[in-house]
This record gives C-alpha cells, structure tokens and sequence, in this order.
C-alpha cells in the first residue's frame, strides 16, 4: 500500500497546566499518527502521550527522539492505530505543569505495522533551527516528520521550511514563558538522507527532531488461471498424446 499525503488532525496549547487535549480525532486501522510536542519550563520534556480509548493504538515515544535546549524541549510521537475511529481525544500530559507546551498532530495512510526507521536531533539559538539528518533511509519509500520547537509565542515569525512541507504550527504564553511547535513532512521516494529546518523564524531557542516511517510492503503477486483456461490446456495436451500414438 502506497504512503498516502499526510494531513493535520490539529493543534492544542496548554499554559501553566500538565496537560492539553485535541478533541474530535478520527483514524483508520493501520493508520501512522504521530505528534510533535514543544514544551517550555523546568519540566522540559512531555511525559506521556495517550488516546483516551485504547481502540486508537498504544503509544510509542520514539527513543533518542527528544531534544531539549534552554528550557525548551521537543519531542516526536508515533502510534499506529489498532482500528479505526471515528473521535476521540488524544491527550498529551507532562509529569509537571510547564510554563507553556503546545502540540500539533498528523496522520497519514500506507505505513508499516512497525514503521519507525531512523532518527535524529538538534538545538541551538538562531534564526535558522534544524532538526538534524536522518541519515540514509532504510529503504526508498518513507515518510519524514521534522518537528522544531522554540521558546517563544506563535506571533513570532513562523520561517519557512526546506526539506518539508508544513502540516502545522501552534502556541501560547508570551515572551520567554511560551512554547511553539511546528511540524512538517516529506513523502520521499529514495533513500537520500532528509534534513528538515527552517529559516527566518524569530531568534529563540530551539530544539528540533526529525524521524522517518517506513511505507508498508507490498504484497506478493498472485497469478490465478481460470478453470476454462485449464480445461483447454489439458485438453489440447490430451489430443496432442493421443495423435502421436
């Protein structure tokens, strides 16, 4: 099953509270959600990521895939959905009630039933954030998430993206006490290693992640012949037997 275009399931912002709830999510079985979360205070990194009906999958926190500099932390979520649904909350909830965090959720149809491949991530203070490279893809068909958080409100510059094409972006608070997230994807069709960053945002401090997803495999190739076709074929080698005789 080819990857299909991903496309956004919306955003939500939490300020001064642990936690923060994008109502109204759908899904079909087998499809790849993945959520980029952006999270500013001393609890740095969200904790626990989860659909509150167990239908939509079980959560996975990609490991390595969080990154955090200057207060700021951003991390990159995957599950594959169980079975379709039609809403549901998805919830993301820190240990901790940050100063600010903000998340942003995609979906996309056609990847594997264990997708996750490869991953990376950067952090730094600029204008320009990186989420790094994921190096060079396990095979030729994936799809390629980068997510860059920064330590200021959504007013600041969004930037523009290279190496993806943005799905979303959202945040809240002001000043240094805010947290914005942005997240983008890329459908690639070689195993060309992918960097996805930005220019001309706002100069804050910034963490960024990327990860890629493996398309699903195809399945094999079945040849069926009809029974006429058969009955023929057994037929002209019968005659053909029986006039060499």
């Amino acid at each position: 099953m080819a990857l299909g275009t991903p496309v956004s399931l919306g955003t939500a912002t939490a300020n001064s509270s642990p936690d923060a709830t994008l109502a109204g999510v759908s899904c079909g079985a087998g499809d790849l959600i993945v959520v980029a979360v952006a999270v500013t205070g001393t609890n740095d990194e969200a904790e626990v990521i989860f659909p509150t009906s167990a239908t939509l999958g079980s959560e996975v926190m990609l490991g390595g895939v969080v990154c955090s500099y200057a207060g700021n932390g951003t991390s990159l979520w995957y599950l594959v959905a169980a079975s379709a649904h039609a809403s549901d909350d998805l919830v993301v909830s820190c240990s901790e009630a940050p100063t600010a965090f903000a998340f942003a959720a995609s979906k996309v149809t056609g990847a594997g039933a264990s997708p996750y491949d490869k991953s990376a991530g950067a952090s730094g203070v600029s204008t320009t954030p990186s989420c790094g490279a994921t190096g060079t893809l396990s095979q030729a068909d994936e799809v390629v998430f980068g997510a860059i958080g920064t330590k200021g409100p959504a007013a600041d510059s969004a930037g523009t993206w290279t190496g993806v094409t943005a799905v979303a972006r959202a945040g809240v608070g002001s000043g240094t006490n805010a947290a914005t997230i942005a997240l983008g994807y890329a459908v690639v069709s070689s195993t060309a290693s992918v960097t996805p960053a930005k220019s001309s945002i706002t100069s804050r401090a910034w963490a960024g992640v990327v990860a890629s997803f493996k398309e699903a495999a195809a399945a094999p190739a079945v040849q069926l012949q009809s029974r006429s076709l058969r009955a023929a074929s057994v037929a002209a080698r019968s005659s053909s037997s029986w006039q060499g005789r």
